[in-house]
């Protein structure tokens, strides 16, 4: 029946968008609920402007000027954190994919009934998408709430923005990782050169900021 993967998927890994939601989430509550005021944040300004521009790059930030604004500081502070722990929840899911069950000897059982391999790579890849998404948005359920803990106002808009443009970069390494576990099919390999494609896109980003 198409669609039974899919489902499958969900119902055996739904915790973990939960998990990795709420997680994420409080760390979010927590950079919100104690950020300083807007004085503060100029003084936080002033030390970032007499750092060498090379280092404010290697922690992505073209201008210290963002750091003024509370949605500066939240982006700084949160989305920086939040996008390197899904990142290896993105290369974990893209593992559960193939690499995992068919060290398990999982995959093995499954391939052996009438279903194409290209049919479980890409129902499982589209059902831990779903998971991935709802990670996100219950992250920036914990931003709201750390809302309701500042006098500060911040823009709702800018920071769902800023929160869901995780996703594209999140999907892609999950995307990748998928790929290179296919083809690959060494668990320790495909972790290998799925962190070696991060690091190179880390400092092919930096040098083109630098440039």
């Amino acid at each position: 029946m198409n669609g039974a993967i899919f489902i499958e998927t969900l119902k055996r890994n739904w915790r973990q968008m939960l998990y990795w939601g709420i997680g994420v989430g409080i760390l979010g509550y927590y950079i919100v609920a104690v950020i300083p005021n807007v004085d503060t944040l100029t003084q936080y300004t002033d030390l970032l402007n007499s750092m060498p521009p090379v280092m404010l790059q290697a922690f992505g930030m073209k201008d210290a000027a963002v750091m003024t604004t509370p949605e500066g500081f939240i982006a700084f502070g949160f989305l920086t954190y939040a996008l390197l722990l899904l990142l290896v929840y993105a290369v974990l899911a893209g593992l559960n994919i193939t690499a995992n069950e068919e060290d398990d000897g999982i995959l093995d059982m499954v391939l052996s009934l009438p279903v194409n391999r290209w049919r479980i790579v890409t129902e499982k890849f589209i059902a831990y998408s779903l998971i991935m998404i709802g990670i996100v948005l219950l992250s920036f359920v914990g931003l709201l709430a750390g809302m309701q803990a500042t006098s500060l106002v911040l823009d709702v808009t800018v920071l769902f923005v800023s929160t869901i443009n995780m996703l594209p970069g999140l999907l892609l390494v999950m995307a990748v990782t998928t790929f290179i576990s296919l083809v690959v099919r060494r668990k320790g390999t495909a972790i290998g050169l799925v962190i070696l494609f991060i690091i190179t896109s880390y400092f092919i980003n930096f040098i083109g900021n630098a440039a």
